[in-house]
């Protein structure tokens, strides 16, 4: 904190690197999961948007920017981190099988 009592921004590498990391996590994620047979067609499509993003990296390294630069980006970021890791984990509980009786 400054001595006004606001908080000091970090630097934008800092959120480069928290950026890196999310993308890095959704991309093990989705290595692990069959996210290319969700159970509902608008789930494919959403995942299958972020997993060519996260392939180009023109693209990546314009969302970086944003995120780095961006407080408001950043927030719904971290928003969007969380649903997408959501709709993976809703793929793979659809892919267990049901208790047998």
């Amino acid at each position: 904190m400054n001595i006004y009592g606001a908080r000091r921004a970090k630097p934008p590498h800092m959120h480069g690197a928290r950026f890196d990391a999310m993308c890095h996590q959704i991309r093990e994620a989705m290595a692990r999961k069959p996210w290319r047979t969700a159970m509902s067609p608008r789930t494919v499509l959403i995942l299958g948007g972020v997993h060519k993003g996260l392939q180009t990296e023109e693209i990546v390294a314009a969302c970086r920017a944003m995120y780095e630069d961006y407080a408001p980006v950043r927030a719904c970021n971290k928003v969007l981190f969380r649903i997408f890791l959501r709709m993976l984990a809703r793929v793979e509980d659809a892919q267990q099988p049901g208790p047998t009786e």
